[in-house]
């Protein structure tokens, strides 16, 4: 069968064909696929595969995933959505833009969807719209608490001026560092 629309388990797909086979239970869409978890969340992407008896959606090509809730937008080439756990899991590089001001580029992330945490144990680059850039060896984002938090945190500011912390918080809200022994608030200016 072949639609341009479907609805499976709450889950609304769209795209320009849509597959159903295995008596409804895999779903495989190509061309502009648009797949809305919630009324909160949608996925774009150029291809995805939804198995039913599992709950999991794979999405593959020029990814684009928009969360209004939680003000993120994240963009990389392949993600899988395990409904069961709400987690949304990023296979290779991505980018993750947080309330229009951070640029997070990371790779391998885990979003947490209710839970509302980002994470990567991988290195993390994020430059905030004022052009300071943190480094961590590992990255953990605690949206609810406006945190980002992990491990080997290099921040550099917009002077140029290096800091280095075996590990580090950024207190988003606040625009303070904290680490161990160390404390820095930024220049308002």
């Amino acid at each position: 069968m072949s639609f341009g629309s479907v609805y499976s388990d709450e889950i609304k797909f769209e795209a320009k064909e849509i597959n159903i086979t295995n008596e409804g239970n895999f779903i495989d869409a190509s061309g502009n696929a648009e797949i809305k978890l919630n009324s909160f969340i949608k996925i774009n992407s150029n291809n995805f595969t939804y198995n039913k008896l599992k709950s999991i959606l794979k999405v593959s090509g020029n990814v684009e995933i928009f969360d209004q809730q939680n003000k993120l937008y994240i963009r990389g080439e392949n993600f899988t959505y395990h409904k069961l756990d709400g987690k949304i899991v990023g296979n290779n590089k991505s980018t993750i833009i947080y309330d229009d001001k951070y640029t997070i580029k990371t790779k391998d992330i885990n979003y947490y969807i209710n839970d509302k945490k980002v994470e990567s144990n991988f290195f993390t680059n994020i430059v905030d719209d004022e052009d300071n850039t943190f480094n961590f060896n590992q990255f953990k984002f605690l949206i609810s608490e406006k945190l980002f938090k992990g491990n080997g945190l290099v921040f550099i500011d917009k002077l140029k001026n290096e800091y280095s912390l075996d590990t580090g918080f950024i207190k988003l809200d606040d625009k303070e560092i904290v680490g161990k022994d160390f404390y820095l608030v930024f220049n308002k200016n």
